[in-house]
């Protein structure tokens, strides 16, 4: 009896030990089997947690292709995608790239000067039959030259449009004095001549600064509708005002106007 009852609990137990074998074999082989992706897992969930008692943690080796290598065997470069600039000219939104020499130049008055012109009245008489003679004196030879109305100074390069006397003050009976109007025959532009007016209708000089593109250039303009490219733009002097110290340019093709003044 007790022989039969040992045996079978003998029996029982090596049952027992071999399904636990076999369980236990089974779970380390499932277990090595879904590793990797236990791990990556585990290591996905722990990057937000400060875990300070795992220092060490064992990471599964994978296999994966190395990258492109870097330009000139050098650091890595990493590029930012910068947005394009956008800007309403004309009626018109224009992008351009910032940092490509695309941006608009910066445009500064540095100087305007009033200058003497080149032509001067120095004088007047009347001859016994009341015709007027004037003496205008070219600055730059220094040469006088004695002129009517409708004569022309071809050494000089001007022609006397027009002379009259008007008076001096409101008083007609005072003494009165000529006003000279002459042709430039070297640009065309026409000037009124008269004593004490030595810059003959604000004749002038005005120097614009120009930086562009990390560029510096200077740009001297003298007569009204001169004109200057600064970047990929072309500007026409319409206005300037020495004592003011103010220019006004305008934008060719957009019309744009701009007052420079310092």
């Amino acid at each position: 009896m007790y022989g039969n009852f040992f045996h079978n609990l003998h029996r029982s137990i090596w049952a027992l030990a071999a399904a636990c074998t076999i369980a236990v074999g089974v779970f380390f082989f499932n277990m090595l089997r879904m590793r990797p992706t236990l791990d990556v897992n585990a290591l996905m969930r722990n990057t937000s947690i400060n875990d300070e008692e795992n220092e060490f943690r064992l990471l599964p080796n994978f296999d994966w292709s190395a990258p492109m290598p870097c330009r000139n065997d050098g650091p890595w470069m990493y590029e930012i995608f910068t947005p394009p600039a956008i800007e309403l000219k004309g009626g018109r939104l224009i992008a351009h790239v910032p940092g490509e020499g695309n941006e608009n130049p910066v445009l500064k008055l540095t100087n305007i000067d009033e200058i003497p012109y080149r032509l001067q009245l120095e004088g007047f008489v009347k001859d016994s039959t009341e015709e007027l003679h004037i003496f205008i004196r070219d600055r730059h030879t220094d040469k006088l030259y004695a002129m009517n109305s409708g004569t022309a100074a071809e050494e000089a390069d001007f022609f006397v449009q027009d002379c009259e006397l008007a008076p001096t003050d409101a008083d007609a009976s005072s003494a009165t004095s000529p006003i000279v109007r002459v042709l430039d025959g070297r640009d065309g532009s026409s000037h009124l001549l008269a004593f004490e007016d030595v810059f003959a209708e604000k004749n002038f000089i005005a120097e614009i600064a120009m930086e562009y593109d990390g560029d510096r250039q200077f740009f001297h303009l003298e007569h009204i509708g001169d004109t200057f490219s600064a970047g990929q733009e072309t500007y026409e002097l319409v206005y300037a005002d020495p004592q003011q110290h103010l220019v006004t340019i305008r934008e060719i093709g957009d019309n744009t106007l701009l007052t420079l003044s310092y």
